[in-house]
């Protein structure tokens, strides 16, 4: 049996609803939260028509046609704007690059723990020969290649060198060549995770049969001076960190090759004492202009980092006289 439903509810039994959530009129059309086809455009995708609100008088259904159609119509416009709009002439690579975090840190970093570039003249008073600092440059390289220590050792023991010069004066060829032999132990400590040298067998390299006992008081006397700072920034950190931003954009043949040709001009720049003028980036910089002036170009690093043109530009030509010095020797 089928039952039928009252064509009227008595709602004398049924409690009042609060003023508030009153029954509304079915005539009436209330406005919702705005959605996002009603949002107007983000100021970086060009608005060709505006959005506007929608209208208390409209039905709600026809008003969901037309925001469609509005919706579709901007859509189409901004793609035709899109094609039309000039695009910048930026290369991919130039786009993709981004620095990583970790690079600029080493930016902001670099001017702390440099040496004095003029120590020779102002702390040493000119008593050091003119030979005497790429004798001992060499001696560094020459103890870190008995070692196979890396790059990065061989300057972090020329900085501890240059620094303690830089503030303390040393006369006597045998205290020289001790430092720089402790330079390069104190060097290894933090700069080698797999090969830290033993003291022993520093001390039996020495110059002049240094024993182990005056390896450890020089050691006591340079961290004394430098105050246990002995972190600086390297060109070949920089370098690095440089090419591992970079990513996929350059193979890793060409991140190889750009590595040990830098690493040429980063070591006839360790040895010449009027390249500490120059700050890590600098040198960076420089030679791999020189190294690869397509690549430096397209990676747009001088107006990123906001270089200074002109020192770039002497630091390169010293570089590259430096290289030729060299070749012409070696003849």
């Amino acid at each position: 049996m089928k039952r039928s439903l009252p064509l009227s509810i008595d709602t004398s039994s049924t409690p009042a609803l609060p003023p508030n959530k009153m029954a509304r009129p079915l005539h009436d059309v209330y406005l919702t939260p705005t959605s996002p086809c009603e949002m107007p455009l983000s100021k970086h995708m060009n608005p060709i028509r505006p959005y506007e609100p929608l209208s208390t008088t409209q039905n709600r259904r026809d008003s969901g046609v037309d925001m469609a159609s509005d919706c579709l119509a901007a859509a189409r416009d901004q793609c035709l704007a899109a094609q039309t709009q000039p695009q910048l002439a930026l290369t991919p690579l130039a786009v993709a690059f981004v620095p990583s975090k970790r690079l600029l840190n080493l930016m902001n970093r670099q001017h702390l723990h440099l040496p004095n570039p003029f120590y020779d003249s102002t702390v040493q008073q000119g008593k050091m020969q003119n030979d005497i600092r790429p004798t001992l440059v060499n001696w560094c390289s020459s103890l870190s290649q008995e070692f196979q220590f890396n790059t990065e050792t061989v300057f972090l023991s020329v900085n501890f060198l240059d620094r303690y010069l830089s503030s303390t004066k040393v006369v006597r060829i045998q205290q020289l060549y001790l430092l720089a032999s402790s330079c390069v132990y104190l060097a290894a400590k933090f700069g080698e995770e797999l090969k830290e040298p033993c003291i022993s067998d520093v001390s039996a390299l020495s110059m002049f049969g240094s024993s182990i006992k005056d390896v450890k008081r020089m050691e006591a006397k340079v961290l004394k001076e430098l105050k246990w700072e002995l972190t600086p920034v390297s060109p070949q950190s920089i370098l690095s960190e440089l090419l591992s931003s970079i990513g996929e954009l350059f193979p890793t043949v060409l991140k190889d090759k750009i590595t040990n040709e830098c690493e040429v001009f980063f070591s006839l720049a360790l040895s010449d004492m009027s390249m500490l003028r120059f700050q890590p980036a600098m040198l960076v910089f420089s030679a791999l202009s020189l190294v690869c002036p397509s690549a430096y170009e397209r990676l747009g690093l001088t107006s990123m980092f906001r270089l200074n043109v002109n020192t770039l530009d002497v630091c390169r030509k010293m570089l590259g006289f430096l290289a030729s010095k060299q070749a012409a020797q070696s003849v």
